[in-house]
């Protein structure tokens, strides 16, 4: 469920909750209950549900890697990363070769802007090679190929993710990755081609829809890249690069209005999207750049 399969995490609790049930022990049973009420609305959650549970098992067996994981994870729900990666740690510290514990690890330190310790993580999931429990080492290869593209080494982000294909070639986050990876190459044709086939492979997969949309702007398809943007906000309206690149869009095309009031709201999501510098650290182009700078200049944006 952490990362984002919710059918298959109802339908292992949902096993799990079966056999539990046949057994006759009513506690477990009801554990697992609230966990698939969890699952099916996270925003019932309560601390009780998320980490009372754990607590009790490491009260139990202080070297119970697993229920720091699922403490970890917990808390991760919670929004509460910094005690996220303090269990998912301690649980990799007592069991090195839980290599699901080190991608969990790796993709807080991403969240938290730490590549080089994310990079090391996925570096000790794929040399324990063990215990991955619902994740594919796929995973772990492309998300090590995202942390070595954005601290620069293309040529190691690459390997990762052709090596990440290799073992699940219905991957599409990693097809996303690649095409992040050519966009970054300004290699736009074989950029969209992965894109649209990360997007094929997940039609919910908001990030590829706004690269893509990011790539159709570079190449002077305005109409193409607004399509993208909003097909992007529709899935996730929370993200202020995608609001930002839309408002920049519509700006350009003459809605001066629309785009402003866009602008200032994805400003107000993520005020970092207003400093140019930041945004040239991203894989914006240059004729989306410049265009951001026009409208950015506009008076009725401070």
């Amino acid at each position: 469920f952490i990362w984002g399969d919710k059918p298959g995490a109802l339908a292992d609790l949902q096993k799990a909750s079966d056999l539990i049930k046949k057994e006759g022990n009513q506690f477990l049973y009801q554990e697992v209950q609230n966990a698939i009420k969890f699952v099916e609305n996270p925003a019932s959650a309560s601390q009780q549900v998320l980490i009372e549970p754990f607590n009790q098992a490491i009260a139990r067996n202080p070297n119970d890697a697993n229920a720091y994981f699922y403490r970890g994870g917990g808390y991760y729900l919670q929004g509460d990363k910094q005690n996220a990666l303090a269990d998912i740690t301690k649980a990799t510290e007592i069991n090195p070769k839980f290599s699901v514990a080190w991608v969990a690890q790796g993709d807080i330190f991403r969240e938290l802007g730490k590549f080089t310790e994310a990079r090391n993580s996925y570096d000790r999931a794929i040399k324990a090679n063990s215990q991955w429990g619902n994740v594919s080492p796929s995973v772990a290869y492309a998300y090590r190929g995202l942390t070595n593209l954005v601290l620069g080494n293309t040529q190691a982000a690459n390997a990762d993710i052709n090596q990440a294909l290799q073992l699940d070639p219905k991957n599409a986050v990693a097809y996303g990755f690649l095409g992040m990876s050519l966009q970054y190459q300004k290699d736009y044709p074989r950029a969209i081609a992965a894109y649209e086939k990360a997007i094929s492979l997940d039609a919910k997969l908001s990030p590829a829809i706004n690269n893509l949309g990011l790539v159709k702007y570079e190449l002077g398809d305005v109409a193409g890249a607004i399509r993208q943007f909003q097909r992007a906000i529709n899935i996730n309206n929370t993200s202020a690069e995608t609001q930002l690149a839309l408002a920049v869009a519509l700006y350009k095309q003459g809605q001066q209005d629309r785009g402003i009031a866009m602008a200032q709201a994805a400003l107000r999501l993520d005020k970092r999207w207003g400093d140019i510098k930041f945004i040239k650290q991203q894989l914006w182009g240059d004729r989306l750049i410049a265009d951001t700078q026009k409208l950015l200049a506009n008076p009725k944006i401070r």
